[in-house]
């Protein structure tokens, strides 16, 4: 084994001394596949940070017939499962509709409304005891009308008493077990040549639970036609997507670099084929050289990325999620130089003739 070691060490040591160019060449490849992936990686960390630093949440799509025609039935589902996983008080839930043409009044005035979002949600009990039918109304509709707290805003025929005012949103928020018969349109025209309309999804969300809990619940749900809305998973998978993309440019210009190293060691490694190096051995020494290349100028890599988070730390906070960064950083290159260099190096160690040319 210390034979195998030493050999192995001294045909590295006669590539770099043999073929200097060919091995800057080598190294600068490799750490510039690292230094490429270093910025998206920090973003992909980022951004995984900010997803579970935030509150797991369910997000889901329905057809507005289904939920208009099982919405009681669906909320009793609902009700069921809070009481299954004892989350009386901290599972919530909102799902909301668009609502077209609509016909309301506020404070005994008649108005038409072309669109409002409707979404029934699970109200604090201390907020509607004692009290009758009641909302919420977003700020934006509260200053068109003329709204405020306390007001009677009148919606599907029914009587609300407005008990807050939600800044900064157009909506109206009514609890879930609200009787609604007198549905308005809930399809809106998106072609003015054809006429031809279009249905609305129901949009909904469950949150206060954990990850594992909401899994649940979306598998118990999934029967009144839910769909998992991942709209949120976009940006995530934008940022691997740049750091896959990083990779495969990465490995293009490895195997490059990596065929013009192996020619350049031709004789090298032929002449030791001669003297009986068996093709098994000669691709481990020639797989081991290439990494230890590949390991020196990660490190390089990791070195250019410790400066630039110097300058980046405000910018990308990846605090708690370094080891993440760093395993994209250090592992997707080195993996993906390995796979290229097995590729290169296994076909051309078993193929390689031992003959005189090559000879010293």
């Amino acid at each position: 084994m210390k034979n195998k070691i030493l050999f192995i060490f001294n045909s590295v040591k006669q590539s770099i001394v043999n073929k200097p160019i060919a091995f800057s060449l080598l190294i600068l490849i490799f750490f510039a596949m690292t230094c490429c992936c270093s910025l998206p990686s920090r973003f992909a960390a980022s951004d995984i940070k900010s997803a579970y630093s935030q509150e797991a949440r369910l997000s889901f799509t329905m057809k507005a017939d289904k939920f208009k025609n099982e919405k009681t039935a669906f909320f009793e589902s609902l009700e069921k499962i809070e009481k299954e996983l004892n989350a009386t008080d901290s599972m919530r839930w909102t799902v909301s509709i668009m609502q077209y043409n609509c016909d309301i009044k506020a404070n005994g005035t008649s108005a038409k409304l072309d669109s409002i979002a409707v979404s029934f949600t699970k109200f604090k009990k201390e907020e509607i005891a004692g009290k009758g039918n009641v909302c919420e109304i977003g700020e934006g509709y509260a200053k068109e009308l003329g709204i405020e707290k306390g007001d009677i805003f009148n919606i599907f025929g029914i009587d609300f008493e407005v008990i807050d005012i939600v800044m900064g949103s157009y909506g109206l928020y009514v609890p879930y077990n609200t009787n609604v018969e007198n549905w308005y349109s809930s399809s809106y025209v998106y072609d003015m040549f054809t006429g031809k309309t279009k249905e609305s999804k129901v949009t909904g969300g469950v949150s206060g639970l954990s990850r594992t809990d909401t899994d649940k619940v979306y598998w118990k749900i999934i029967k009144f036609g839910c769909k998992r809305d991942n709209t949120a998973t976009i940006p995530l998978a934008g940022s691997f997507i740049v750091v896959l993309a990083m990779l495969l440019i990465g490995m293009v210009a490895s195997t490059t670099i990596l065929v013009y190293w192996l020619k350049c060691n031709n004789k090298k490694y032929a002449t030791y084929k001669t003297l009986g190096c068996s093709p098994t051995m000669l691709a481990v020494t020639m797989t081991i050289e290439t990494m230890l290349m590949a390991v020196l100028a990660i490190g390089l890599g990791v070195l250019f990325d410790f400066i630039l988070s110097i300058v980046m730390t405000e910018k990308i906070i990846i605090t708690g999620f370094e080891w993440l960064h760093y395993l994209m950083l250090i592992g997707t290159p080195l993996v993906s130089i390995l796979i290229v260099t097995i590729i290169a190096v296994v076909k051309r160690a078993f193929a390689m003739p031992a003959v005189n040319k090559y000879n010293l």
